[in-house]
């Protein structure tokens, strides 16, 4: 073979290998049998490990879409019903700091289209929202110094961050952890970068714990923005199609 057919079949091969999606190497699907209580999901050496998880909650995982928003996944009720243990393997040696979150998605996303036979959509649907707005008194934002954004950091009542826009902040708080339950859109018209820092008290924190503000008064306080309940376009998972029960591995 020439050298010129050579290197033609080597690129191939690099492109094919680079068209592959990430995929775990082998998954156990099997019927939570304990009647309720919470799920988990945990990454651990060599697999990810899912316990008393609904489908519903897998889609909006290997989507990265809020799972307590009820708007976010479209589909029949069964996916909200039906529960799994899910333990699904890592590709052999494959060092647990190399994981990147993106990566498990795809491998989510490739495991529920090869064994659940998921095929879906996104479209923008009217839905609740919550606007985030300037308050009546303006903003009280410190603008970045910074030119580069660094993001956030976030734990529970509390997150801070470092050159983020409002665009950015508004996606966080759309975030399951934060327990809105709507997508939050940012219409403040604020195009900054800004450093800030929010605590709060999470719904559900213990009566001893429960001494700060709700979300909602900590960012009209120290944000001078507002949370305002309105109907908006957001974008939606449809399911088109999906097996009820998995296939064999």
């Amino acid at each position: 073979m020439s050298t010129k057919l050579l290197a033609i079949a080597g690129l191939a091969a690099a492109m094919s290998a680079q068209s592959q999606r990430p995929a775990f190497e082998v998954a156990s699907i099997k019927p939570n049998k304990s009647g309720g209580g919470m799920s988990s999901v945990r990454i651990t050496p060599g697999q990810v490990f899912m316990e008393n998880v609904s489908l519903r909650k897998c889609i909006a995982l290997a989507y990265n879409v809020s799972e307590n928003q009820d708007s976010a996944v479209a589909g029949p009720d069964w996916i909200r019903s039906e529960v799994y243990d899910i333990i699904a393997k890592f590709p052999p040696e494959t060092p647990l700091e190399q994981v990147r979150p993106e990566q498990v998605r795809m491998m989510l996303q490739e495991l529920l289209a090869d064994r659940f036979k998921l095929r879906l959509h996104r479209e923008s649907k009217e839905v609740p929202v919550y606007a985030l707005m300037v308050g009546k008194t303006g903003a009280k934002l410190q603008e970045s110094a910074s030119g580069t954004p660094s993001g956030f950091s976030m734990g529970s009542g509390h997150i801070e961050g470092r050159a983020a826009s409002m665009a950015a902040l508004a996606d966080r708080l759309s975030n399951a952890s934060f327990q809105l339950g709507r997508p939050v859109l940012d219409r403040t018209g604020l195009k900054g970068a800004y450093d800030f820092t929010l605590d709060w008290t999470p719904d559900g924190a213990q009566e001893a714990d429960a001494t700060g503000p709700s979300l909602f008064t900590a960012v009209q306080e120290k944000l001078g923005l507002r949370l305002e309940a309105q109907r908006g376009l957001a974008e939606v998972l449809v399911i088109d199609s999906m097996a009820r029960k998995p296939t064999e591995n």
